[in-house]
């Protein structure tokens, strides 16, 4: 019998074995990220990384990991 669960990022109900598992690290020593999202949200990830993604102009290679900008959002100042 299967379990029915939530959509991580939609909140959708959705059988066990209908859900998808997104697996990723932010940074290589940083902590994995587990999400299981419905069929409808795989498409959006499915589309969202085959999109056409502007190369970087400058070139350089990057330095820091990606931090997630808590302190600028909360403040409301523009994070980029």
């Amino acid at each position: 019998m299967a379990q029915i669960n939530m959509c991580d990022r939609c909140g959708n109900m959705g059988l066990s074995n209908a859900l998808g598992t997104i697996v990723f690290h932010p940074d290589p020593q940083g902590r994995t990220e587990k999400l299981e999202i419905c069929p409808d949200c795989v498409s959006e990830f499915i589309a969202y990384l085959r999109e056409n993604v502007p190369v970087r102009v400058a070139g350089q290679p990057f330095r820091e990991p990606y931090r997630e900008p808590v302190a600028e959002l909360e403040s409301g100042k523009d994070a980029g």
